[in-house]
């Protein structure tokens, strides 16, 4: 039947509009693979635009991309990338050392899935969490000057009343000199 094949083929490319508007316009980027990351089946157009290069090169090489990443999750990401092989859903936020005197953050997900004639598949997105950790690292520095400058102030009210404690003993050492006490 024509008429229905047409009606299938219209629903197909329908979905593809609506897939490809969704992927080029949401802020993360959307990536489909082989559990092994050797083939990468599909990534967003616009994954330049949200990645700093060194993340974009995790769908080039695994291996550059490593080299990238800051010292410390290195290790977070080489256990990401063999729960990813064996087709474990996981999740992973890491900085990549493209500036480094200002680290981009980035949060990893991936989710295995049956591809069909594929055999199994690694779907996933990956954002830029980067202004968040900034957010939270300037919130941070601000409670931090906050409680420092909260101690510095409970410490000099505290010196200047055990000051005049010191004052108020001396003068009452100085008065029971002066009078002393009668002892009958």
């Amino acid at each position: 039947d024509v008429t229905r094949r047409r009606e299938l083929e219209e629903g197909i490319k329908r979905s593809e509009r609506f897939f490809r508007t969704l992927a080029e316009n949401v802020r993360v980027v959307i990536w489909m693979s082989s559990p092994c990351m050797r083939y990468l089946h599909y990534l967003s157009p616009n994954h330049s635009e949200i990645l700093c290069p060194s993340i974009c090169r995790l769908f080039q090489d695994s291996a550059l991309w490593l080299r990238d990443l800051h010292l410390e999750d290195r290790g977070v990401a080489e256990q990401f990338l063999q729960m990813h092989q064996h087709g474990t859903t996981t999740q992973v936020e890491l900085r990549c050392t493209d500036h480094p005197e200002q680290p981009h953050w980035f949060w990893l997900q991936s989710y295995p899935f049956a591809g069909g004639d594929s055999g199994q598949l690694m779907a996933g997105v990956v954002r830029d969490v980067t202004e968040r950790h900034r957010k939270t690292e300037t919130a941070i520095a601000e409670a931090a000057h906050r409680r420092d400058t909260l101690i510095a102030e409970v410490h000099h009210r505290i010196k200047n009343n055990l000051h005049d404690l010191v004052k108020i003993n001396k003068v009452t050492q100085n008065l029971i000199s002066w009078f002393p006490l009668s002892t009958k």
